[in-house]
């Protein structure tokens, strides 16, 4: 069974240099999920991290996540 593993970009305005600032990011520790259970994750962790950013008074711009299959599994 293939496993995947949640990666995002998110970009944010940066108030001190007036641009926009983009990261991207893997889910901490590397979990796998199946196809399924990864996207409900990847919404999951999506709204987690706007709202802890927000809630801090980052504005963000744009926020998308993947499920993007584990490299080295059998096909």
């Amino acid at each position: 069974m293939k496993s995947f593993m949640i990666f995002a970009m998110i970009c944010m305005a940066n108030p001190n240099t007036h641009k926009i600032d983009c990261i991207n990011y893997w889910e901490p520790q590397e979990t796998t999920y199946t196809r399924d259970v990864c996207d409900m994750k990847a919404k999951q962790l999506a709204i987690e991290v706007e709202k802890n950013l927000v809630n801090n008074g980052i504005q963000i711009l744009e926020h998308i996540s993947w499920c993007v299959e584990k490299k080295g599994e059998p096909a």
